[in-house]
């Protein structure tokens, strides 16, 4: 089989993203997804009913869901664990705590900007999903030590007496450039312009290719130096008079004047990124394998066998839909205060109506008959609208899993019955937050393995005292927070197993984690508790696990604790018991030491014998 032109792959791959893109833009037709941004916002009417009654659960809901899923920047734990069967716990745990560290201050850069771009991708997940991109940049300079040739005052190479060329400076100093700065970066790639392959997958690195677009001025990419095949590439975009804010099509709603859309792909399946234009090129104008797949991708809801996800808001449309049309129906009847009426013909006076039509309150007109003026009756408001409210304000907060209570609103008519709604919606706060949770950690890793492979220079991280190693008083007392600079090199050959702790995301899971760890800090007053926990590991680390305390060094300073207790009481019970009395009492104070007593016991600790 002749092998294909690259003119041929370019095509190729340019009828790849275009079925991919009506695939995305089916998904996003079917689910909503620029409608439920626009719910978001409170424009939940059509244009022309944009005055209508609104009450906008959705925006309270979300932003008191986002807190609960990320509240500020987390700390990221590393975990040394073994792959290999040489691997050296010692070593690991060393390397672990190095590699945390290095995470943590890349993440509290603030020209990493990781808390803004995180909190946009949670917010984004609820309407479509959130897709994080962790690159490396770094900037090139000439190498000033670089081995060049030696000119004679002609201006031409001098040549030593074998014929070699004579070079001055440095030698064997390799390569003519060098690296002047370099970083890590963090950049959202919008949902609505990210695509996969036709085969479609939950996990996204099982799909044969990803990619997204993006609208870049034309004389950028010119100047871009890895960029090749440039000088053929044309502008794809104009710019309207009235230029509109970008929907789900931007590349038809706004069209750009001087830009062109240019792909990224990255192939999975040769581990090749590609950068071309949207139709003008020939060639392409990247073309260079990769090692390191950069996405982290977020998703709140799944879809059996499709990458595209359910979007959360989506299923939220039809009880939003319900309360504003009921609302709007009171609103309606309420304004219908114009009053009317019946009159019978002769019975009064045309004067005298005239003077109901024009005059103010408390006019009063004559007539021959009592009944000569009648209101008419206005339709009544079936109760059945009023009833509605409720159960709509119920379904949705089944539905969305976010209770009145959270928005601020109190909507239960018990503490208990308030008690179990808050408790249904924290445990699932805790799933919806355990998956940010897996996201920052594939983010962080990825970081990790950007930084093992490509960075070159040293770099500061913040080290910190590590609080479960038995070192860790006298070490808190040389320093407790100092930078260190570091090489790339003594983070090891590879990223280690990267979380994030799920009680540090919210003020929510800190106030339960303070209670269940009261709750058991209380039990160790009880000396039958003591003694289960002391005898058997196994239990202990039930009891604890059914108390949130999972943290292997946690569960080992409890039963120490749970040990030493135990012990002490026995010897305090054999103490009572060796007095006599018969009689078991509570340990007290021993009687004072004499001061031969004294000087003896100090001899005997520093190693002499006898006493003073």
């Amino acid at each position: 089989m002749a092998k294909q032109s690259e003119e041929d792959r370019l095509r190729l791959w340019r009828s790849r993203v275009s079925a991919a893109d009506k695939v995305y833009k089916k998904w996003a037709e079917e689910f909503q997804c620029d409608k439920l941004e626009r719910y978001y916002l409170g424009h939940q009417w059509p244009e022309d009913d944009s005055d209508h009654y609104t009450i906008n659960l959705i925006y309270p809901s979300i932003e008191s869901r986002k807190p609960s899923l990320l509240f500020y920047k987390p700390p990221f734990k590393v975990i040394g664990t073994p792959t290999r069967i040489d691997d050296d716990m010692s070593v690991l745990q060393d390397r672990a705590r190095f590699q945390e560290d290095t995470l943590n201050s890349f993440v509290r850069d603030p020209r990493l900007d990781f808390e803004e771009l995180t909190q946009l991708g949670v917010h984004e997940a609820h309407f479509r999903f959130a897709v994080m991109e962790i690159g490396y940049s770094a900037d090139f300079m000439d190498n000033p030590n670089f081995t060049k040739p030696a000119l004679d005052e002609e201006g031409n190479e001098l040549k030593d007496a074998s014929g070699e060329t004579v070079t001055e400076g440095a030698q064997g100093l390799e390569p003519e450039v060098v690296i002047d700065s370099e970083a890590l970066f963090l950049k959202r790639v919008p949902a609505k312009q990210f695509r996969v392959s036709l085969k479609e997958h939950n996990l996204v690195k099982k799909v044969d290719w990803v990619g997204y677009y993006e609208w870049v001025y034309s004389e950028d990419v010119r100047r871009n130096p890895r960029y090749k095949n440039t000088s053929s590439l044309k502008t794809s975009g104009k710019i309207n008079e009235e230029f509109e804010p970008a929907g789900e099509n931007p590349e038809e709603d706004n069209q750009r004047r001087g830009m062109t859309k240019l792909w990224k792909i990255w192939d999975l399946r040769t581990r090749t990124k590609l950068v071309f234009d949207d139709s003008n090129s020939k060639r392409f104008f990247l073309e260079e394998p990769f090692k390191i797949f950069p996405f982290a991708v977020l998703r709140m809801g799944t879809i059996t066998d499709r990458f595209y996800p359910l979007p959360p808001v989506y299923n939220w449309l039809s009880p939003q839909d319900e309360l504003n049309e009921t609302r709007e129906q009171q609103r309606i009847h309420r304004k219908r205060f114009n009053r009317r009426y019946l009159y019978l013909d002769g019975q009064i006076d045309v004067a005298e109506l005239e003077k109901l039509e024009t005059g103010g309150d408390g006019v009063y007109a004559k007539a021959t008959r009592t009944d000569a003026l009648v209101p008419v009756p206005d339709a009544p408001l079936d109760p059945a609208v009023v009833r509605n409210i409720p159960q709509t304000k119920e379904d949705f907060q089944e539905i969305s899993g976010v209770a009145g209570e959270q928005r601020g609103v109190a909507e239960s008519e018990t503490a208990t019955q308030a008690n179990i709604i808050s408790v249904r919606s924290r445990i699932r706060e805790n799933y919806g937050r355990s998956e940010v949770g897996k996201w920052l950690g594939q983010i962080g890793r990825i970081m990790l393995e950007m930084a093992i492979e490509y960075m070159a220079l040293p770099f500061w991280i913040r080290r910190h005292v590590d609080p479960n190693s038995p070192a860790a008083p006298l070490e808190a007392m040389q320093v407790a927070q100092m930078w260190e600079q570091i090489t790339a090199g003594e983070l090891g050959d590879r990223a280690l197993d990267v979380e994030v702790d799920l009680a540090f995301l919210s003020p929510v899971s800190e106030e339960a984690e303070r209670a269940s760890w009261m709750q058991v800090m209380g039990l160790m007053k009880d000396p039958q508790f003591l003694m289960i926990m002391a005898s058997s590991e196994m239990v202990c680390r039930k009891t604890l696990g059914l108390y949130g305390i999972r943290s292997e060094a946690e569960i080992k300073e409890f039963q120490r604790l749970a040990q030493m207790a135990v012990m002490m009481a026995a010897q305090a019970q054999m103490g009572a018991a060796g007095d006599g009395s018969g009689s078991v009492s509570p340990p007290g104070p021993g009687p004072t030491p004499t001061n031969d007593e004294t000087a003896n016991q100090l001899n005997q600790q520093i190693g002499y014998e006898g006493g003073a």
